[in-house]
């Protein structure tokens, strides 16, 4: 196990193969146990690249800080990483809530992101409200931590599979996804912290700070994270690119891996790239 002190974190994280160096960054309750149980995100990616997968504050193995926490927050204890571990400029990937830090990360650090990928993510701020259902979507993610009374864990669970999985995936996966053990779950008070997090979150007016060669990666059908909100990232970000993904949900890095895959691929190899939309 690979751990290190960032101030008043102990984080765990993995190295996978060699490369130019690439942040994967999970969202809400996902730790690096979570990147390969249906499809090899982790094991192609590191194929190319220097995928380094962490465990975010209080999540998996990394350790569980007191007091409240921040998206700028976990930031800081990115970049700590890169500084322990000598890294000046790094491509960063992130899916849902790591898809905000790693906003947050590109317009505070510009000379530390190289190329940015966000998925399945939005900008926050009033687009919470703005977008029909955003607000509604994303609050029942507190059911993991704090089901309505009556609810089992059960209707829960099934509850968010639905909102993450388009049904016909679902069904063809629900044994592999029910069978996936989880040896470091995340506790009811970090989804709590996390919870707020997303909610506060806000980079809607400060987009345009970004610098990094941006891909925009989306699900058509996502029902947590609107696709409008990929949308109006695109709209904000110079120099990006937006993926609006037919038949495909919030796990659309799952569902649409083989597409997706040579897509990501070619958009961190790539020097530069043009403001385009693209639909699978």
């Amino acid at each position: 196990m690979t751990k290190i002190m960032i101030d008043d974190l102990e984080m765990y994280y993995e190295i996978h193969g060699e490369g130019f160096p690439l942040i994967m960054i999970q969202g809400y309750n996902g730790t690096t146990e979570s990147w390969d149980t249906l499809v090899p995100r982790l094991s192609d990616l590191s194929k190319r690249f220097r995928a380094i997968v962490i465990d975010n504050r209080g999540t998996g193995r990394s350790s569980a800080p007191e007091g409240e926490y921040s998206i700028n927050t976990m930031v800081k204890d990115v970049v700590g990483l890169l500084d322990a571990l000598k890294i000046r400029e790094a491509h960063i990937l992130g899916v849902s809530m790591g898809g905000m830090i790693a906003q947050e990360l590109a317009i505070n650090h510009p000379e530390r992101v190289k190329n940015l990928v966000l998925t399945c993510t939005f900008p926050g701020g009033h687009t919470l409200d703005s977008i029909p259902g955003q607000r509604a979507a994303l609050e029942k993610n507190a059911w993991l931590y704090s089901p309505p009374p009556g609810v089992t864990q059960e209707a829960v669970r099934e509850q968010m599979l639905r909102m993450v999985y388009r049904p016909k995936f679902l069904e063809e996966n629900r044994a592999k996804i029910l069978s996936a053990s989880v040896k470091y779950p995340t506790s009811s008070s970090t989804l709590e912290k996390h919870f707020d997090v997303i909610l506060k979150f806000n980079t809607y007016s400060r987009l345009g700070r970004i610098r990094s060669k941006t891909l925009i990666i989306h699900g058509e059908d996502d029902e947590l994270v609107m696709p409008e909100g990929g949308e109006i990232l695109a709209r904000l970000i110079p120099n990006s690119r937006l993926l609006m993904c037919k038949e495909a949900s919030h796990c659309v890095l799952e569902e649409k891996w083989s597409e997706v895959k040579p897509v990501i691929l070619d958009h961190l190899s790539e020097p530069c790239l043009e403001s385009i939309g693209s639909v699978f």
